[in-house]
């Protein structure tokens, strides 16, 4: 996301924090590795999504203020959505997918130019008229956090918007077919992954591309009799040993070992792992 907020030009980002938050700061530091400034906004207690945002109101200028969820991959076009809220003077724009099942999430339900009429939470498939959800990137104008209390959970779904909806302000939905997933369970998380492999969503692999969709990192050592299939992405110093398959759908993180004679399909293998040889 950090990397996909750069690329439209934003050179500061503030991330909200939680759940192990002093590792989450190791990785990402101070932002300078990527040219930006990155601030941190801790929630000793869970705030909700708008009571979150409201949390890290020091940090805010004057200037639209765009909100990603934390667990969503996206390629976005993050410039236009912009442009779209400063076109239609909204106070807040929304980003619309559509999915197959939007029962599970928020539908947002607009006129034809794009004003948003109605919001539902997690409807029943009665209630469901379009498969347009709430996507978890919004652009709101900062302002309109002087309506959340401090120190309070308040939600943006459910108490924010619809109140802001009430007052007649201007909120407007932007549809997108861009990708666009929420990793929430542990199946995402490998489908994201699957998705990255074939090249439907746009992040950057680090590595070098062969021609069998295969990426491999730096300083990874793969015995000659060794088989790589692919899609799949190998990270830095891996070694992989002789008669080992590695098929469809495999990412080894850096430094992972895989023995002798192993088949590897559809796996995601963390950092550092060791798997032994025969092993399927």
């Amino acid at each position: 996301q950090i990397e996909h907020l750069i690329k439209h030009g934003v050179d500061e980002v503030i991330i909200n924090l939680h759940y192990l938050s002093n590792e989450i700061k190791k990785i990402i530091n101070d932002g300078k590795e990527w040219g930006i400034k990155v601030r941190y906004s801790l929630e000793e207690t869970p705030l909700g999504t708008a009571g979150a945002v409201k949390n890290a109101e020091k940090f805010f200028g004057s200037e639209p203020l765009i909100v990603f969820n934390g667990d969503v991959l996206t390629d976005i076009n993050i410039s236009k959505v912009v442009n779209f809220h400063r076109e239609k003077g909204a106070r807040v724009t929304i980003t619309l997918t559509e999915v197959e099942d939007p029962t599970e999430f928020g539908l947002v339900i607009t006129d034809d130019k794009g004003r948003v009429k109605k919001f539902i939470e997690k409807p029943s498939w009665e209630m469901v008229t379009t498969r347009n959800i709430n996507a978890g990137i919004y652009v709101v104008d900062p302002k309109i956090f002087k309506q959340v209390p401090r120190d309070e959970p308040y939600s943006f779904e459910r108490q924010l918007y619809p109140g802001l909806l009430e007052q007649g302000e201007p909120i407007y939905g932007f549809s997108s077919d861009a990708y666009w997933i929420d990793i929430g369970k542990p199946e995402k998380y490998r489908e994201a992954h699957q998705a990255i492999m074939r090249g439907e969503v746009a992040v950057k692999i680090i590595g070098t591309r062969t021609d069998r969709k295969v990426w491999l990192g730096k300083e990874t050592q793969i015995q000659p009799s060794a088989k790589l299939n692919g899609p799949a992405i190998i990270g830095e110093k891996v070694r992989i040993w002789k008669n080992t398959e590695i098929m469809d759908y495999v990412v080894l993180a850096d430094g992972v070992q895989v023995g002798e004679s192993s088949y590897l399909e559809n796996v995601i293998v963390w950092k550092g792992t060791k798997i032994g040889s025969h092993v399927r």
